[in-house]
C-alpha cells in the first residue's frame, strides 16, 4: 500500500507545483521589464518581488501540506487502510426515517441513496461561514504583515538618505 501512496504523493506534488512555477516565472520576469522601462526601480523591483515570492511560498507550503493530509485520508479511506472506519457506529436495520435529512445533537445527517446509510453531514453555509471568517482574518494579517514590511524597509531607506 505504501507503493500505491508514493505514487498518489507524486501525481499530488506535480499538480501542485504548477501554481508556484507559473508564479516564480511571472515575478521572475517582472523586474527586467520594469527596470527597462524605469531603471532606477530595477534593483527595488526585484527585491520586491522576491519577498512576495517568498510570501507566497510561505502560504503555498501550508497548504500544500494540508491538502496533502487531507488527500491522504481520502485515499486510505476509499482504499481499506482508515483505522477510523470501524469506529463509526452502523445504524440499526429496523430503524427507518422517511425524510432524506434530520438533526441530532447539531449535527445535521443525510441519507445516502447509493450506500442506503445515514451519514453526518456539514452544512454547506456553517462551511462557507468558517472559510470567509479565516480568509478574512488571514487577508488582514497579511496586510499587517506587509505594511510593517513596507514601513521597516521605508525607514532604513530613509535613514540611509540622512547619513
Amino acid at each position: 500500500m505504501q507503493v500505491a501512496f508514493y505514487f498518489a504523493f507524486q501525481a499530488y506534488v506535480g499538480k501542485a507545483l504548477q501554481l508556484p512555477a507559473v508564479m516564480g516565472v511571472l515575478l521572475a520576469m517582472f523586474p527586467p521589464v520594469v527596470d527597462a522601462i524605469h531603471p532606477p526601480w530595477g534593483a527595488t523591483t526585484k527585491f520586491y518581488c522576491g519577498c512576495l515570492h517568498a510570501l507566497f511560498m510561505c502560504c503555498w507550503g501550508a497548504y500544500f501540506i494540508e491538502m496533502w493530509f487531507r488527500k491522504e485520508r481520502e485515499y486510505s479511506f476509499w482504499w481499506g487502510t482508515s483505522k477510523q472506519i470501524d469506529q463509526f457506529p452502523r445504524l440499526r436495520p429496523a430503524f427507518h426515517i422517511n425524510f432524506s435529512s434530520w438533526t441530532f445533537n447539531n449535527t445535521v445527517w443525510r441519507f445516502q441513496y447509493n450506500t442506503g446509510e445515514w451519514k453526518s453531514y456539514y452544512p454547506r453555509q456553517y462551511r462557507l461561514t468558517k472559510q470567509v471568517l479565516t480568509w478574512t482574518l488571514l487577508l488582514c494579517i497579511l496586510l499587517i504583515l506587509l505594511i510593517n514590511l513596507y514601513a521597516t524597509f521605508w525607514l532604513t531607506e530613509r535613514s540611509y538618505e540622512e547619513e
